[in-house]
């Protein structure tokens, strides 16, 4: 081989040799521009992930990608233009400085990564600006609900998070965790309850439900509405409906025409009702439902089922201090007072004659569709002894009686366990023991009938006052004296020994053995 041939190939081994070192320094450029796009990419999107707020689309997705292409555009391309051009010129003049090249590739992520945080604080600066104006206003505003959360909901507005309290979901005081399940997904109106600007620029943002609810409810009703709802809650004095998140309560009166013993019985949560607005609160909140007018009346044709005098069977429901309540059919009560139970006895209280369930027979004595009431009476059943009373029992016989109770004017004694009649206090003067009068329950004792009123029902008796009862009486009044004075105080001796002016005298100072010393002396 020449001369010529050897400088060729050794001119071509150092040209390979050249190639070889730039290709090898470009790689190694390559290598370190991606490992620090990779760690600055991945940087960048935990912060975005970390500080992105929530939005309807996008709050459960994984965060946009980066591309490669869009993030390190310029300064890689100059520099891969740089170690390109290295090919055709000569290794040494094109060697790239890789610690300018990365330190020109952080700054621009992190210019980047600065302009996004400013442009979503002001973004979120806005919205704050909004909201403010809205509470200002006592506006609503919609949001998209995201998710359930610990006490409460995550909704997004304009892609700001907010937070909505469990307890200002609905009028509610704690709302059945299914209604707040359900809402996720969709949007509501609500109202801003409270903002708040820390000091490190973070915002909070508190809204409600309820105070929407009440507002747009209140603007809506009137009295006399007709309302459709689900039933929320039963309790032992009537049903609550939840009227688009506003609950209604119908009371167990107005639950029906037909008395309801138990609500939970007939009722059950999440069943749908009707019912009319009969009742409007705004100051206490408070809507009062019934569904009584969504019924049709009892009482309609009262007075032609139920003529006067007609008879009529019924349970006994309830009792009072003044009679018992009879139902005649479901939704029609009658009542029946003490005074229509019995000819000639009195009753004090129902519940001597009757218990609850008992069924008996009684007559019509007055009906009312309009007063929705009806009147009844047990003695009119039987024929009126008071017509034969007074040939019985005429004035001036004596007759032996049983005291039955004693009341502040007098007694009733009971005759023959048959006529209850009644003796006044005027009637026992003679006999009263301390201003009382001077019998018990149970006593037995002899009467005399003062007189008779057939038409006002009533028999008038006095005591037989004989010489031993006037006796007895005249004893016990003087028992009852003797011990009352016994209870007086006794009058103290200081005030024993004073005169009428008021003044001690000087024996009054001295003791009984020194009188009695001093009048022994001659």
């Amino acid at each position: 081989m020449d001369n010529a041939e050897i400088v060729n190939t050794t001119n071509e081994n150092e040209l390979t040799n050249q190639e070889t070192q730039a290709a090898q320094q470009e790689s190694a450029s390559n290598n370190i521009i991606e490992q620090t796009d990779s760690a600055i990419t991945e940087t960048a999107a935990q912060e975005i992930i970390a500080e992105q707020p929530l939005s309807p689309e996008a709050a459960d997705g994984p965060v946009a990608e980066i591309k490669e292409s869009e993030e390190i555009a310029t300064p890689v391309e100059v520099a891969a233009t740089t170690v390109a051009a290295g090919e055709e010129s000569a290794a040494p003049a094109v060697e790239p400085d890789l610690e300018k090249l990365e330190a020109v590739v952080i700054d621009t992520k992190l210019d980047e990564e600065s302009e996004r945080k400013s442009a979503r604080q002001q973004h979120f600066e806005n919205v704050f600006q909004q909201l403010k104006l809205a509470k200002d206003n006592n506006e609503s505003i919609e949001v998209f609900v995201k998710s359930r959360i610990k006490g409460g909901l995550r909704v997004v507005y304009e892609e700001m998070p907010l937070f909505l309290p469990a307890s200002h979901f609905s009028m509610k005081r704690i709302p059945l965790e299914q209604d707040l399940r359900d809402v996720c997904g969709k949007t509501i109106d609500v109202t801003i309850h409270e903002l708040e600007e820390k000091e490190d620029g973070r915002k909070t943002v508190i809204v409600s439900r309820k105070q929407h609810l009440l507002k747009s409810t209140w603007d809506i009703l009137n009295i006399g509405d007709l309302i459709e709802g689900k039933i929320s809650s039963v309790t032992s004095f009537g049903v609550f409906v939840d009227i688009g998140g506003v609950e209604g309560l119908i009371h167990i009166s107005r639950l029906s025409h037909i008395r309801t013993e138990d609500p939970t019985k007939d009722f059950k949560r999440g069943e749908t009702i009707r019912a009319v607005v009969v009742e409007l609160d705004k100051e206490r909140g408070r809507i009062g439902l019934s569904r009584k007018e969504i019924e049709d009346s009892p009482w309609q044709n009262i007075e032609q089922d139920f003529p006067v005098g007609s008879l009529h069977s019924g349970i006994i429901r309830r009792f009072t201090d003044f009679g018992a309540f009879i139902e005649l059919r479901p939704g029609i009560d009658g009542l029946l007072r003490t005074g229509e139970m019995s000819w000639t006895k009195r009753i004090r209280k129902p519940s001597e004659l009757f218990k609850i369930g008992d069924s008996i027979e009684t007559s019509i004595l007055a009906v009312s569709e309009e007063k929705r009431s009806v009147t009844l009476s047990l003695k009119r059943i039987q024929p009126n002894p008071w017509n034969d009373i007074a040939e019985q029992y005429p004035v001036g016989k004596e007759f032996e009686g049983v005291v039955s109770f004693v009341m502040q004017k007098g007694a009733i004694v009971t005759i023959n366990n048959e006529l209850d009649g009644f003796m006044p206090r005027s009637k026992m003067k003679q006999i009263e023991v301390g201003n009382r009068i001077p019998y018990q329950a149970g006593d037995k004792i002899a009467v005399t009938i003062a007189d008779v009123v057939p038409d006002k029902e009533s028999l008038i008796l006095a005591p037989v006052l004989d010489a031993a009862t006037i006796a007895a009486a005249q004893s016990n009044q003087e028992r009852a004296s003797r011990k009352g004075n016994r209870q007086q105080s006794p009058i103290p001796p200081q005030v024993q020994g004073k005169d009428e002016s008021g003044t001690f005298t000087l024996s009054d100072m001295l003791s009984e053995q020194m009188k009695d010393s001093l009048l022994s002396q001659p």
